[in-house]
């Protein structure tokens, strides 16, 4: 379930019958599938079994390939989009049973630094991740099963998950993207004014003013406890409606421009190039022949 605070929302993962955690493995057959920008406070693990997968946390941009993954900590906003036809697995672990397997360790004084695309990997490290993929694959076989004797396996599985992950990727941690409720739902006020007003020529310091904050102030506040500025938050909530009626409907780019709050064709489309490595004409006319070839 989704609690709406915007396209940049806060996810409340829902968990598998029987286990503490939430499994599943998605299909997309082209670029349509677009999970927006979100953020929840159970951790998720992305494993791209097959074709690609686009994944932006905070400000960062990962290409997934076959056999890639990566680990997105509590609380950080991240986005998914699928470029081409692909299979990917997903596991949520909710930061409540984390806490308990960790003593509170983890989101206090850990942080967890996990992906496939370092430059530079040891021999340790890739026999982490080939341990890592085959216990994924594990838990989802013996998921699908849905008997008590698997639900054991899965446990298991995710037990040696967990140790593998905190015992070779773990951190001092230094900082939280987003630290407590308090502040959770202060930023869930301001983006949801954010989402209502986006169409208008909102500024920052106009949205700081509204909230009685300082610009310089509410500057920091926002990147600090977003992960992103308020700019490219801002552009984001813009770009995902605005790639919503280019997919969706014929309405023209102009008047998408327009009526999605950018200032000019010219902001629009190299934002959108920067994010999708094609124009928006490009890319609505390649979507439309994927259509007509299926």
């Amino acid at each position: 379930m989704r609690m709406n605070i915007l396209n940049f929302e806060y996810e409340e993962v829902q968990l598998n019958r029987h286990i503490p955690v939430k499994l599943f493995a998605f299909k997309a057959n082209n670029a349509d599938r677009v999970i927006p920008k979100h953020w929840h406070e159970s951790i998720e693990l992305l494993y791209c079994v097959e074709g690609q997968l686009n994944v932006w946390i905070g400000n960062d941009f990962y290409l997934l390939n076959r056999k890639d993954f990566i680990f997105i900590n509590s609380n950080e906003v991240h986005s998914t989009q699928s470029p081409i036809k692909n299979k990917v697995i997903v596991l949520q672990i909710p930061l409540s049973f984390l806490n308990e397997v960790t003593q509170r360790a983890y989101n206090e004084t850990l942080t967890i630094h996990l992906n496939t695309l370092n430059e530079n990997i040891s021999s340790e490290q890739e026999n982490s991740y080939s341990i890592i993929r085959k216990l994924l694959y594990c838990m989802l076989e013996n998921l699908e099963q849905k008997d008590f004797p698997q639900n054991l396996k899965v446990m298991s599985s995710l037990y040696d998950l967990l140790f593998i992950i905190f015992d070779k990727f773990s951190y001092s941690k230094k900082s939280s993207t987003i630290e407590t409720q308090k502040y959770l739902e202060r930023m869930s006020i301001i983006t949801n004014y954010i989402k209502v007003n986006y169409q208008r020529e909102l500024t920052l310091t106009g949205v700081a003013r509204e909230f009685n904050f300082s610009p310089p102030y509410f500057s920091r506040f926002f990147k600090r406890y977003m992960g992103i500025t308020f700019t490219e938050y801002l552009n984001s909530i813009r770009l995902d409606e605005a790639y919503h009626l280019l997919m969706n409907t014929d309405t023209s780019i102009t008047k998408i421009t327009y009526s999605t709050g950018f200032a000019n064709n010219k902001s629009f489309s190299s934002l959108f190039k920067k994010t999708y490595n094609m124009t928006p004409l490009q890319h609505r006319k390649k979507y439309k022949q994927n259509k007509k070839d299926k």
